[in-house]
């Protein structure tokens, strides 16, 4: 499988590349590097990591630019897309979903519920997911559905029409502790 993972300035590279399977064919770009012709090709998969692109140390209209780029490759890409976390965001707000910046950290093994007839897995409706976040995300555009829910707002979500989704848990974190591992594959497999 060809998979484009925009780097989102994440510390967890190498796990989404092992929870998607090493034996993939990935082209990283990193986030500095967003260009327009991206748009016109075509993968298997594009993920969008989670991460602080302000650790880039770019200025606010360059970060905005590059956000506003990343957000124009959701909208027009005919690829499958997930999002994890910044990527989340990424896609939320491509679709006019509107998030709230928390002051702190929402970090750790959190309880998430699975909600919709989207699901048929042999596993709880409430599932132990790791997150490591500041923006929550309370109601999304009417162009996105939620999949899962916590008492902090949507964790998961998907495109009506499209293959697009977005995670706003880690599912690459500590996978011997927690289902979010279990739930991006059973997606992948549907992709």
């Amino acid at each position: 499988m060809k998979i484009l993972l925009i780097d989102n300035a994440s510390k967890y590279l190498d796990k989404i590349q092992k929870l998607v399977g090493l034996e993939n064919d990935f082209e990283i770009v990193n986030f500095k590097n967003l260009t327009s012709y991206l748009i016109s090709k075509n993968y298997d998969l594009i993920i969008l990591s989670g991460g602080k692109p302000a650790k880039l140390g770019l200025n606010e209209k360059t970060k905005q630019e590059l956000n506003e780029l990343e957000q124009q490759l959701i909208r027009e890409t005919k690829s499958p897309v997930i999002g994890i976390c910044y990527g989340f965001r990424m896609i939320a707000e491509a679709y006019g979903s509107k998030l709230e910046y928390q002051e702190a950290v929402i970090k750790g093994i959190k309880l998430i519920r699975l909600i919709g007839n989207f699901w048929r897995l042999d596993i709880s409706k409430q599932i132990p997911c790791y997150e490591e976040h500041h923006y929550t995300c309370k109601r999304l555009s009417s162009e996105l559905i939620p999949l899962a829910t916590s008492s902090r707002g949507i964790e998961i979500f998907k495109h009506k029409k499209k293959k697009i989704f977005g995670f706003q848990f880690h599912p690459e974190v500590d996978t011997e502790l927690q289902y979010g591992d279990e739930i991006f594959k059973y997606i992948l497999k549907g992709i």
